[in-house]
């Protein structure tokens, strides 16, 4: 538990010039002579009324205050108190609602990059948080590779004939054990949290276990590759394990192409597309049924009893969920698209040639080929009769 004159320094201090890296690592470093004072999830409840007049006690961690302090100090009105790990989703989730402030002028663009400087602060900070090397990160954990080869010896028969499915399976089974045995080691954090960039099912799976499933496109079958990279690999699956280099390179020097000519077309056919003033209405009185989702409908406008309602902030929670009648370019009769059918949102962030926005579709094709260079993994899924049917 932090102490209370700790938790009390730390309410107090400022942010901005306070919060430095020597005073967090007098708070969680591990030095040659001492072990860290607290652990990142050390516990500590903030006092009813200590923190932006709190209504309530807090019960929190460490790591989650100094941050809360550190990053999102001038953001609590819009916020609130952020009691949760800041992993790529809760991540995600600050930032949209820190994007739509700033879209409604409800902070400015040096507060939004003063919170970006402050993110990347915490770079800096990567081997105080999260070591990246144990001894369970450099060589194949025993239990783990126990299991594989209890499995492959189990699966002998499909294994030889190249059964990706059954590769899969195994792959599966022996993850579970690997992410059990993580759990307990400090580098785990890198494979399980969902802020890390680096994969349990493909970074670890492909180093420390197994290669699992590839395609041998001479023979046109597959191979199970049971060992891994730092194993090393049988010298016979030597030309699949190429072909796996040269799939990479492919998807990222070639299959880039297709999104790059879909884009030009796109740019072509729809470089006209403009929106008209700002608080137009070309007065079409044809709309689209939708359920009101805010990630997908803020800043447009629905019709309700006749008068056409802006989505916002104010009032998405209001109508979140429900069946609502929308505005939409598809019935714009006007030669440019009004505001009305656009919605604001093109309007709050200055694009006026909204046609080019079609773009980002292809660009999702692109960013595909480019994930496919560094993930060759053979994935399987089931799907229904009734998911192919459109």
């Amino acid at each position: 538990m932090v102490s209370n004159e700790d938790l009390e320094y730390l309410l107090t201090l400022n942010p901005d010039t306070d919060i430095t890296k020597s005073y967090i690592i007098s708070l969680m470093g591990k030095t040659r002579n001492s072990e860290p004072k607290y652990k990142r999830n050390e516990p500590c409840v903030i006092p009813k009324g200590r923190y932006h007049n709190n209504a309530a006690p807090i019960q929190t961690t460490l790591g989650k205050l100094i941050y809360n302090r550190f990053a999102l100090e001038d953001f609590y009105n819009i916020l609130g108190y952020v009691n949760k790990a800041v992993d790529s989703a809760t991540f995600g989730d600050i930032n949209g609602k820190l994007v739509n402030a700033l879209i409604e002028d409800k902070i400015t663009t040096q507060q939004m990059a003063k919170f970006i400087d402050k993110n990347a602060f915490f770079y800096g900070m990567v081997t105080l948080l999260s070591p990246s090397f144990t001894q369970g990160s450099l060589v194949p954990n025993k239990k783990v590779i126990a299991k594989r080869d209890e499995l492959v010896k189990k699966y002998a028969k499909e294994i030889e004939a190249g059964d990706a499915i059954v590769g899969t399976e195994i792959e599966k089974e022996v993850l579970k054990v690997a992410a059990e045995e993580l759990k307990h080691d400090p580098v785990g954090e890198l494979f399980l949290s969902k802020a890390s960039k680096l994969s349990l099912n493909n970074t670890y799976k492909n180093m420390k276990i197994m290669r699992g499933p590839i395609m041998d496109t001479v023979k046109g079958k597959f191979v199970i590759s049971t060992t891994n990279y730092t194993e090393g690999i049988k010298p016979e699956e030597i030309p699949v394990y190429a072909n796996i280099a040269v799939a990479g390179a492919y998807a990222r020097g070639k299959s880039t192409q297709i999104g790059g000519y879909i884009t030009k077309q796109f740019v072509a056919a729809f470089q006209t597309v403009v929106l008209d003033k700002p608080g137009s209405d070309c007065g079409t009185h044809m709309t689209t049924k939708i359920i009101v989702n805010p990630k997908k409908h803020k800043y447009r406008y629905i019709v309700v009893n006749g008068k056409n309602i802006l989505l916002d902030s104010e009032n998405l929670n209001k109508y979140k969920g429900q069946e609502a009648q929308m505005r939409t370019p598809i019935y714009c009769k006007s030669t440019k698209i009004c505001s009305k059918c656009a919605g604001e949102l093109y309007y709050k962030i200055g694009i006026e040639n909204i046609g080019l926005t079609l773009s980002r579709l292809s660009n999702s094709v692109m960013n595909a080929a480019l994930k496919k260079s560094h993930d060759v993994t053979v994935k399987v899924s089931t799907v229904s009769i009734d998911e192919l049917v459109i």
